[in-house]
């Protein structure tokens, strides 16, 4: 019993020495009051039992009975059950305290932290529900894709989204995203979602933590398009940028960079060496002496234009400007920031315009005008070198001084000043002394010249009309004979009218009485007679080729001549023709060959083509005559190949559409108002080229003018002068067998006695069916034919071509009483025939027919 009691007093002290450390050590942290009294009632009653049993056991007092005994042993058991009780109650305080403690942690938060279990919010913190602008009842149990769009910013179903992050997130992987949610309202905003599993016990356990970066992606979006809008500033600037990293040798240069460069993408090496080895030699040391000066400070700004090899190795201007921005604690240059712009175009644009100025100075000095600019205070801005050495007026800043201009023409030009600014342009005519003061005739257009944002200029062009006005009584001379001329068109065409008959009548008795003279004796009574009425028909036959020639109606009197010397004298003739709002220009070769051709046709020629260049151009315009040296080689379907004369005819008019081009030469085609052209100017002109053995073609379109081309063939004898042919001897009788056709009966009956009784042998015949018919029917060939030009159904020409084809190499005379544009218009050339004008002299027809039978 003793031995049990000792046990018990030894377990009851451990056990209140256990129940006082729990006690000391909880107390002071976790024990409400109620159970702070009640542990220390029961610590008070221990302890009172255990000193009792103490004193007891160590003999101090007497043995307590056995019933006080037990109750001291179950005493300290009890209280150690209840000391394991507060135990187990401080250790759930201390939790509380703990979650207490990460709730004030989380609650404390800006971000918003959310506790999923499944797929459903189970917790949130206070951020969580600002982010959203909801209260906790209204998000707890609700999933996430609850507050999301249907669909994120990539397409994605927000629920299909989520579902998958949330089953990643409970297999152990960290997920960190972007998200789109949606607060309460339906406001969409931008969020980073950190999600992870809480632990491995509870996998559909996850926390995520929530982040608002709506003003972060408001802020980039910001920053981009300020990036963008600076992007697109360089870009439209065409600029491209450079910033180069001293401390660290390194150089970053901008996209455009390579552009300009022509360099492909990702081929710029960003080094400075390589743009060193770009610049043009010739100005890499005035660009490096530039930017060392920047570099060590002593110029603010680097600014330099220079040449940059492109890739495909040519050069393009560069304005390169650069600004040292950072420097180290020495001073020394760390950063430089700058920009490069392309100024090729505008180098060029620069050297057009220098080279625009010297050509327009060389112009101005070689126009035969004056020219000046001025402002409106009368200071010569610019004068050409005619008004400086004519007029002796120069552009210092002191020509208008105080008193005056100096310069007759200045004081002169300034007088209208006033009415040139009012009414922009003035055309004045005056007489104003020389440098030598000789008086000169002036015509002047004044008008003024705007500026933009400055007072207007003024400007003159000086033309000197003197010798212009000193050629007025020539100018009137020249009217008379154009209008007399005129005149003597109607009497010549009257003439060519009754010329063949005329002369068919005059034929006949110049023949009958030279014949009757040479029968008759000096003595004879009638020889004076018959020598009177042959002297009165020379004389008759005289007045008639005076009229003929008079009026250029006469047969082609062929000569080498040279177009430059024939159209230099038409050119004044020419100036009154055109009139005067028409500028004539003559260009002529230097070195222009000779042709051969009669001077009176080819002025026809060229007067015909003026007069219609002139109505081409009734507004005026430019006429241009000139000539040229020019080859046709083979193969050309308009001459044989060989060197010709061409003269152009160039307008500047409305033009010719195809349709006219192709009927322009036929006679009486016509694109002018009834009773304004007869349609033959073209024609003539057609034919008489044709007669020259030439070709004429005509390049056109409307609104742009026409150019009449005509090509002569060139000779190389030298320009003829006056013929003076030597005497020969009188023809003697001939033998020789000749066809004679003519239509007028008389003047057959005249040539066939003449030729009889010269000896020749003579078939006669009236008209062209019967000379065809003589010749058919005859069998003895004959040694030539004498033929009139114009006859009845067919002309001489054509009579003589058939007859051609029935006796090869037969030699024909012609004959014709017509004037020379008729005999042309049958395409006969005096030049290569053999042509007798009626009337003549038996002399000179016996004359003309043997050289041609001694020629054959």
């Amino acid at each position: 019993m003793n031995l049990i009691v000792n046990l018990a007093d030894i377990v009851s002290l451990i056990g209140v020495l256990t129940a006082i450390v729990c006690l000391l050590r909880a107390w002071p942290r976790v024990f409400r009051q109620d159970s702070r009294i009640t542990l220390l009632a029961f610590l008070i009653t221990s302890l009172f039992m255990y000193t009792s049993n103490f004193l007891e056991w160590t003999g101090i007092t007497g043995n307590l009975d056995p019933f006080e005994d037990y109750l001291e042993v179950l005493v300290p058991l009890f209280l150690t059950a209840f000391g394991y009780t507060f135990i187990q109650h401080a250790t759930e305080e201390r939790l509380r305290s703990s979650e207490a403690r990460y709730r004030t942690l989380i609650e404390s938060a800006t971000d918003g932290i959310l506790l999923l279990r499944g797929n459903r919010f189970a917790d949130c913190n206070a951020s969580l529900l600002r982010i959203y602008g909801c209260s906790r009842e209204a998000i707890i149990g609700r999933t996430p894709w609850d507050f999301s769009p249907e669909r994120q910013p990539d397409g994605s179903l927000s629920s299909e989204s989520a579902s998958r992050y949330i089953a990643r997130a409970a297999t152990g992987e960290a997920l960190f995203f972007e998200w789109q949610h949606c607060r309460l309202d339906g406001t969409p905003f931008d969020a980073e979602i950190s999600l992870n599993r809480l632990n491995a016990e509870e996998p559909d356990t996850q926390i995520a933590i929530v982040r608002d970066i709506t003003a972060r992606k408001q802020a980039e979006a910001a920053l981009r398009e300020s990036e963008e809008r600076w992007q697109f500033a360089l870009e439209g600037s065409g600029d491209a940028v450079w910033d180069w990293n001293l401390h660290a040798g390194r150089m970053f240069r901008s996209r455009r960079w390579e552009e300009m460069l022509g360099i492909p993408a990702g081929a710029n090496s960003q080094t400075p060496e390589d743009w060193q080895r770009r610049v043009h030699p010739d100005d890499l040391p005035r660009v490096q002496r530039e930017l060392d000066l920047t570099l060590s400070g002593e110029k603010p700004q680097y600014v330099a234009e220079y040449r940059l090899q492109h890739a495909d190795g040519r050069h393009r201007w560069i304005l390169d400007r650069g600004k040292v921005t950072l420097r180290g604690p020495d001073g020394a240059p760390w950063r430089m920031v700058g920009t490069m712009s392309d100024i090729t175009e505008r180098r060029e644009a620069e050297a057009d315009l220098v080279e625009s100025r010297q050509r327009f100075s060389q112009f101005m000095g070689q126009i035969p005008a004056a020219v000046f600019i001025k402002d409106t205070d009368n200071h010569l801005l610019y004068v050409n070198d005619y008004l400086r050495l004519q007029f002796g007026a120069d552009n210092q800043p002191d020509s208008a001084s105080s008193n005056g201009p100096t310069s007759p023409y200045l004081a002169r030009m300034a007088a209208d000043d006033a009415r040139v600014l009012a009414e922009g342009v003035v055309v004045t005519s005056e007489i104003i002394p020389d440098v030598n003061d000789r008086p000169r005739h002036l015509e002047t257009r004044k008008f003024v010249i705007q500026r933009v944002g400055k007072s207007p200029l003024i400007g003159g062009i000086s033309l000197d009309v003197t010798e212009l006005r000193h050629s007025e009584e020539e100018r009137t001379r020249l009217e008379d004979q154009l209008r007399q001329a005129q005149k003597m068109e109607i009497i010549g065409r009257m003439a060519g009218g009754v010329a063949h008959d005329f002369n068919n009548l005059l034929s006949p008795i110049l023949g009958y009485t030279e014949m009757a003279l040479l029968d008759m004796h000096p003595e004879d009574p009638l020889f004076a007679d018959v020598k009177n009425i042959r002297e009165a028909a020379e004389r008759a036959a005289g007045l008639t080729r005076q009229l003929l020639a008079f009026s250029r109606r006469q047969v082609l009197d062929m000569a080498v001549l040279n177009l430059n010397r024939t159209l230099s004298d038409l050119h004044k003739m020419l100036r009154r023709l055109i009139g005067e709002d028409i500028e004539l220009v003559l260009r002529l070769s230097a070195d222009l060959g000779n042709i051969r051709g009669d001077v009176d046709q080819l002025q026809q020629v060229v007067m015909n083509l003026a007069v219609n260049a002139r109505d081409a151009m009734p507004g005026g315009g430019r006429l241009i005559l000139q000539t040229e040296n020019t080859t046709l080689a083979e193969g050309n379907a308009v001459l044989p190949p060989g060197v010709y004369v061409a003269l152009s005819v160039i307008d500047s008019g409305c033009g010719m559409d195809a349709e006219t081009l192709s009927h322009m030469f036929e006679p009486f085609f016509t694109t002018k108002e009834r009773g304004k052209g007869t349609g033959l100017g073209l024609s003539t002109v057609y034919g008489i080229v044709k007669q020259h053995g030439g070709h004429i073609e005509a390049i056109s379109q409307p609104g742009q003018g026409t150019t009449f081309r005509i090509l002569f063939p060139r000779v190389e004898a030298p320009p003829s002068g006056e013929a003076n042919p030597a005497e020969e001897e009188p023809a003697g009788p001939g033998s020789a067998r000749l066809l004679v056709v003519e239509d007028e009966a008389m003047v057959r009956k005249m040539v066939c006695d003449i030729l009889r009784a010269h000896g020749y042998r003579v078939l006669e015949a009236a008209g062209s069916d019967e000379a065809l018919a003589l010749m058919a029917a005859e069998t003895e060939p004959v040694d030539l034919v004498l033929t009139d030009v114009i006859m009845p159904r067919m002309n001489g020409r054509e009579l003589y071509e058939r007859i051609l084809r029935m006796q090869p190499g037969v030699r024909v005379l012609y004959m014709s009483g017509y004037p020379a544009e008729v005999i042309a218009e049958q395409g006969l050339v005096r030049e290569t025939i053999h042509f007798l004008q009626k009337p003549f002299s038996v002399r000179t027809f016996l004359e003309t027919l043997r050289g041609i039978l001694e020629d054959a």
